[in-house]
């Protein structure tokens, strides 16, 4: 994989590594926190704290710890008809 070993990816490189499309990307920093600085008008991230974003999501269900974070979004069992 391009991604494993790199410190530093960009955001076509998180979203190939978490499998979302960069558009998701940019959505999950915005909304849910993923950890992302700013150069010259681009993203990028800290592999490190991408891995440490994704585990603390795995670890309380998609939730931030302190009550504060946005809420995970659930898709809804009912149908449209």
């Amino acid at each position: 994989m391009p991604h494993e070993g790199k410190e530093i990816m960009d955001a076509r490189e998180v979203a190939a590594y978490l499998g979302y499309t960069p558009r998701t990307i940019y959505k999950l920093i915005k909304e849910e926190g993923l950890p992302a600085i700013r150069i010259r008008g681009h993203f990028r991230f800290k592999k490190a704290h991408v891995d440490q974003w994704l585990e603390e999501r795995l670890d309380t269900g998609g939730r931030q710890g302190s009550g504060t974070g946005t809420p995970s979004v659930t898709r809804s069992s009912r149908r449209r008809s």
